[in-house]
Formats: structure tokens, sequence, C-alpha cells
């Protein structure tokens, strides 16, 4: 059986934070988790659940396959792509809605197509029904029960217990699945709607941005500045 180095997700979540430029608090704020929660995962190195991982995904505005994401991964940000969408993301709803739209003004002056997207797109469910996604790479592989226990050493009992309620699995847990079909866990969290691993609003934000001319997008990273120079008066 192939072996995946295993994330430390701890660590990631405090990449995210030191990239982002965020406090603690404003990682509560956004995401809803609790104070306590995120100190003792910070403070005394306890890994995070995949709920909170859900979470945090959540309020960053990425996708559980770009948490997941290693070196080399194409769901990953480029440089500027990452800058970029810090920035816009850290707005508010109403405002990305506004800064979309008048992007798409300044796309059809270059000519470009408008292409519509959906409000929705502004309200993703990060969240992954993992007892369902476990089931369809069974289902994929044509794997029974009795295999995925062979393959995995989890207890053919334990996986009963576990894809017939609707508790989701630990995270070792799918880690330990993801091993035994040799898949990483970025591919085990790509979604269905979520092919490339981007969300239907990064898409559309970096199809605009790269619409426009040089002096468009620097009057557009003049306004996410203001915007940004605005939140932390």
């Amino acid at each position: 059986m192939k072996q995946h180095k295993r994330m430390d997700t701890r660590q990631r979540i405090l990449d995210l934070l030191e990239r982002r430029k965020w406090p603690v608090w404003r990682l509560a704020q956004k995401s809803g988790i609790n104070h306590s929660t995120i100190f003792n995962m910070i403070q005394r190195k306890n890994m995070p659940s995949l709920k909170t991982i859900e979470e945090v995904t959540a309020a960053f505005g990425i996708s559980m396959r770009q948490f997941f994401a290693e070196k080399g991964d194409p769901a990953l940000f480029t440089p500027q792509q990452e800058a970029v969408f810090f920035l816009y993301h850290d707005t508010s709803i109403p405002q990305r809605k506004a800064i979309l739209h008048a992007m798409e003004l300044l796309s059809e002056q270059n000519g470009i197509t408008k292409t519509n997207y959906n409000e929705n797109e502004f309200q993703e469910d990060h969240n992954m029904d993992a007892i369902a996604r476990i089931k369809e790479l069974m289902e994929e592989r044509g794997w029974t029960l009795y295999r995925l226990s062979q393959e995995s050493g989890i207890a053919i009992t334990t996986l009963i217990n576990l894809l017939h309620h609707s508790k989701q699995p630990a995270l070792q847990t799918i880690e330990i699945i993801c091993e035994s079909m040799e898949i990483t866990l970025a591919e085990f969290f790509t979604r269905p709607s979520e092919p490339g691993g981007f969300t239907a609003e990064q898409l559309k934000l970096f199809a605009l941005w790269d619409s426009l001319t040089e002096e468009q997008r620097s009057a557009v990273l003049e306004l996410l500045l203001a915007l940004q120079a605005k939140r932390n008066e």
C-alpha cells in the first residue's frame, strides 16, 4: 500500500493565518469557531477536527481540496491569485458582489462577453458528506466492506458502524482510508462541483481579473487596498 505523508493540519491553519495576517480573534469571528477551540489548537497543539477544518476553509473562502493540496497541485493559487483573492475575500459579501459587477463592466469595455454567475456562489457549502464520498470511492473500485477492511486495517464492524450512521468520520480515519485507496486527502475532498479544486466564485474572480488591462487591475487593487485600510481603522 502506497504511503502518503500525512498533513499537519494544525500547521496548515497557522500558515493560512500568517499569510493572511489575521489575528486569532478574526478567525474566530469569521468562522464561528469557539475561541477556546482555537486557543487549544494553537497553544496546546491540539489537532483540529474535520468540522473545525470545514469551518476554517469557509472562513478563508477556500475549498477543502485547496486546504489539503500539496506543492504542485493545480488547485493551489499562484502568488498573484492569492494576493488578489485574500484582499477580495476579506470584504463583505455585498462588497464582493459590487466588486465583481464593476470588474464585469470593465471586462465588457474590453470586448469580453459577460458571464453570468449564480448568487448562491457567495454562500457555498464547504462541508462534504465524507461517508457518501467513501461509498462513492468504494463503488468506483468495486470494493466491498470486507475489501476496504482488508486494505485499510479498520475492523469491519467499525466500518459498518461508520457507513450506516450519520456521524462524520474522524479525519484520521479518512487518512487511513485514503492510504488504502492510494489517493491523497486533496483527491478525497475534490467535489464534483469543483473538479479543479477552485470554487465557482474563485473561478469567476480570476477569469475577470485575466480579462482586465494592467491599468484596470491597478484600479481594482487600489479599491481592495482602500477597503482593507478602512477595515483596519
